[in-house]
């Protein structure tokens, strides 16, 4: 019964997987189709110096998102009880970040936890602060995406979403928002041995209302650095109406859940680059849209890369600090 049960499970995950790696095709496809379509709109790049400022200032700003991203962590850690030093936390974000790019979009997840537990954290911690991080990004981004979305619908012409209404979303974004506590509420009630083992002896505690307030204003300012380079980039690069970082913000963060929920998308590539021609088309016009959703992927990569080595310098850094410490004791 266990190993029909097991099997059953196995085919469902392959296929989601299967469904997912397709529509991971069907948007690069189209998104390729487009840059093809569009392509004299690479003649038409503004190729300065300014242009180069503006792919250096995003690179800058995936660095703060990581950065971000590792304050989250050390706050998440230290909700659960397991207080890491904040460069110790950062490098541990920074790291693992470049696991998204492999297949199954799922990789940095796994580093993450495989490098907390190196340094001490319990995995079934790291898999629960996960989780409550995740929900909570996700919730964020519905919400902010949403918004998004109802503007686009009201102003842009975009009028395939006619479901995306406040009423509707509001006790959605809601639900998403308490599922950790909820979560962990029927996990220690009703499994208290099962959160006992993942949390090496002790329940996995709800996090707090500090916690989530902190967490939300990080995850926000996340998404409010990816509308500044959204800005930049299109000001730079192309001669494009004015588009306010608001608006960019409310859109890619569409775009981003897309990427982000998709699985088998590594890094969301190819679903965040439709959705961005999608939404920016009757905002930017069509060649622009292609091209924007291009330079974005570009330098969100590079950014991650040198987020990757800045994790390597500070983990460099901090066992430097530690032989010079033991040398001179």
């Amino acid at each position: 019964m266990a190993a029909m049960v097991a099997g059953s499970i196995f085919t469902m995950k392959s296929i989601i997987k299967t469904i997912g790696l397709c529509l991971v095709l069907v948007a690069t496809g189209y998104f390729v189709y487009a840059l093809y379509a569009q392509r004299a709109v690479f003649a038409e790049i503004n190729w300065s110096g300014g242009a180069a400022l503006a792919m250096v200032g995003s690179i800058v700003g995936m660095l703060a998102i990581t950065l971000l991203g590792g304050v989250a962590w050390r706050i998440l850690l230290a909700d659960q009880g397991f207080k890491l030093p904040w460069p110790t936390a950062i490098r541990l974000v920074a790291l693992s970040q470049i696991g998204k790019y492999l297949p199954g979009n799922v990789g940095h997840f796994v580093g993450q936890v495989a490098l907390s537990r190196a340094v001490g954290i319990p995995v079934g911690v790291s898999v629960a602060a996960l989780g409550i991080s995740t929900v909570w990004l996700i919730a964020l981004g519905v919400g902010v995406g949403s918004a998004g979305l109802i503007e686009a619908a009201a102003t842009s012409g975009v009028s395939w979403m006619p479901a995306f209404t406040p009423g509707r979303l509001i006790p959605l974004f809601v639900l998403l928002i308490a599922l950790p506590w909820i979560g962990i509420f029927v996990l220690n009630h009703f499994l208290p041995t099962l959160s006992e083992a993942l949390g090496k002896g002790q329940k996995i505690m709800p996090p707090s209302l500090g916690a989530a307030i902190l967490l939300t204003s990080l995850f926000l300012g996340t998404f409010i650095i990816f509308g500044l380079m959204l800005k930049a980039q299109s000001s730079a690069l192309f001669d494009t109406p004015d588009v306010g970082v608001i608006t960019f913000t409310l859109l890619f963060a569409s775009a981003w859940v897309a990427g982000y929920l998709i699985p088998g998308a590594p890094g969301g590539v190819g679903i965040r680059e439709a959705m961005m021609l999608l939404l920016f088309t009757p905002l930017l016009g069509a060649g622009p849209a292609a091209a924007i959703g291009l330079s974005m992927r570009v330098a969100t990569t590079l950014g991650d890369g040198a987020a990757f080595l800045a994790g390597l310098t500070i983990g460099w850094a901090q066992k430097n600090k530690e032989i010079n410490y033991e040398s001179q004791s």
